[in-house]
């Protein structure tokens, strides 16, 4: 062994009436203890709130004469204030977004109507990402057959319980729509450009 292990308290720096590591005892002092302070039961919501009978201690029957700390109230905890989703306006949807839309919606309602209704969020979630997906490649004009067909694939591939055949069939139909529409969109463009000029 090094001489390093076998030194002394003295020898190590360490004052002697200080404990060592191993002399510790780990006890967890809470903080109520140590500050003193009351505790405050968390506020939940009336539908959430577990029915309890309420118990009081004879501690918490006596009156307080004296706060634990200045400018804090005993009488009742303040509301705690409840997270609401922040509401936005409704998004203006171009032309292109709504026709966009309508192609990948179509011959899907009849599926969509027997999902239940959190399989539904989540296909109509995934449904606006892949169309603003394929919106922004539209615009772009970087919409290859290649890249919108792997958006539809994955959009629906969403679908639960969902037969592979249908998926190959649908994404196939679906994307041939969405080139139709952008070679549409490029004449569109085209025309508009002309008449500027």
């Amino acid at each position: 062994m090094s001489p390093f292990f076998k030194r002394s308290k003295k020898e190590a720096g360490i004052e002697p009436g200080l404990p060592t590591i191993k002399e510790q005892s780990f006890t967890k002092e809470t903080p109520a203890k140590t500050l003193a302070q009351p505790e405050i039961a968390p506020h939940y919501p009336s539908e959430q709130q577990p029915h309890q009978p309420e118990q009081t201690s004879p501690e918490q029957e006596k009156p307080q004469t004296e706060l634990p700390h200045p400018g804090v109230s005993s009488a009742k905890p303040a509301p705690v204030p409840t997270a609401k989703a922040p509401v936005s306006a409704p998004a203006v949807k171009s032309k292109a977004r709504t026709d966009i839309e309508e192609i990948l919606a179509n011959g899907l309602t009849e599926i969509y109507q027997t999902m239940t209704l959190p399989e539904q969020q989540e296909f109509r979630a995934r449904g606006e990402e892949a169309s603003s997906k394929i919106e922004l490649m539209l615009e772009q004009f970087k919409a290859t057959a290649r890249k919108v067909l792997d958006v539809i694939r994955m959009w629906l591939a969403s679908i639960p319980r969902v037969n592979k055949h249908f998926l190959e069939q649908e994404s196939k139909l679906k994307t041939d729509e969405i080139m139709k529409l952008q070679k549409r969109l490029k004449k569109e463009r085209h025309l508009a450009n002309l008449r500027k000029k």
